[in-house]
């Protein structure tokens, strides 16, 4: 349609063949640290409908076809740094973290990559879409001409006054926005967010909390930017990174990663924990996973009653 492709709408055919139905936001393997030893399963709390559910970690913390364009390049580069985790692990059950640097600079990476595929940086981009489709359709109707010229070429006959102006900019403006998710947006800009993100972490100390009471849960979008005294989180609560007191990702049921002012041990008081808890709730777009037996699903309840009528945009 010539209305559309003047306006840089064509048939996107770059579509991968072979490529992954579902893409990890959540690595396999920081997940299984939140699985039950024995059935190996993990507690994933719905929050759409407050059920919670015994699955296997495979099964969780994915997203359809997140990456279109080249995801197994992007996969590569993801197992880089997830091939480095079991090591890491080992480090923070055994206390030594902090006397291994390489250690360290693995922690940092997977921050910065649960970071740059998270589902928060993809409503981020959405968001950033969303404003450039609005000046783009607001340039549309400042342009009677265009939308004159473009309405006489998909339907063959004159436009008769505004509504008809109107309809034909909006199905440009519709056109565009499957163009735009066809593009892959987010696809083409997570391996450049991830170089980012691991620049960023650097100016940061590594910290690593320990509940004193209780454990600790992992949402689905799970690198929470906070500020004190501030009620948003992340970028789309109002706390980038830059103004950030702290950059958290839980790491298993005993262990919570910051970026932050001062590195080291740190314990984490059981108020604390819940608030990290909830928090992690609160970033969520949908799941909440923790280790059976936990006694956490009373928590996620609480949660998502506040939640109720919110969404984390």
């Amino acid at each position: 349609m010539l209305a559309a492709e003047a306006w840089g709408v064509r048939q996107n055919r770059d579509m991968s063949q072979g490529q992954p139905e579902h893409q990890h936001v959540v690595s396999r393997m920081l997940l299984r640290r939140f699985a039950d030893s024995q059935s190996g399963l993990i507690s994933a709390y719905d929050l759409n409908d407050g059920v919670e559910r015994l699955l296997p970690p495979s099964s969780l913390g994915a997203v359809r076809r997140c990456i279109r364009k080249r995801p197994k390049a992007a996969e590569a580069l993801w197992q880089q740094t997830e091939s480095n985790l079991t090591e890491a692990f080992a480090a923070i059950d055994e206390r030594t973290v902090f006397d291994q640097p390489a250690v360290l600079e693995v922690l940092r990476d997977a921050i910065a990559l649960h970071w740059a595929r998270s589902k928060t940086v993809m409503a981020v981009l959405e968001q950033s879409q969303e404003r450039v489709r609005k000046l783009r359709r607001q340039g549309l109707v400042e342009t009677p001409e265009v939308l004159a010229a473009a309405y006489r070429d998909y339907f063959r006959v004159e436009p008769h006054g505004p509504a008809d102006l109107e309809k034909i900019a909006d199905l440009i403006h519709e056109q565009a926005l499957a163009q735009l998710r066809a593009e892959d947006f987010f696809g083409e800009r997570v391996i450049e967010n991830f170089h980012e993100s691991r620049e960023r972490t650097r100016r940061h100390t590594v910290q690593i909390g320990i509940p004193a009471v209780g454990e600790f849960a992992i949402g689905d979008s799970p690198v929470v930017a906070w500020r004190a005294g501030h009620a948003g989180l992340g970028p789309l609560g109002g706390v980038p990174w830059s103004s950030a007191d702290a950059i958290l990702l839980p790491l298993g049921p005993r262990h919570c990663a910051s970026l932050a002012s001062e590195g080291g041990w740190i314990s984490i008081p059981g108020h604390s924990v819940d608030r990290l808890n909830a928090d992690q709730a609160r970033h969520a777009f949908r799941h909440v996973y923790y280790r059976p037996g936990s006694g956490l699903g009373m928590s996620m309840d609480n949660a998502r009653t506040e939640l109720m009528g919110h969404s984390p945009e």
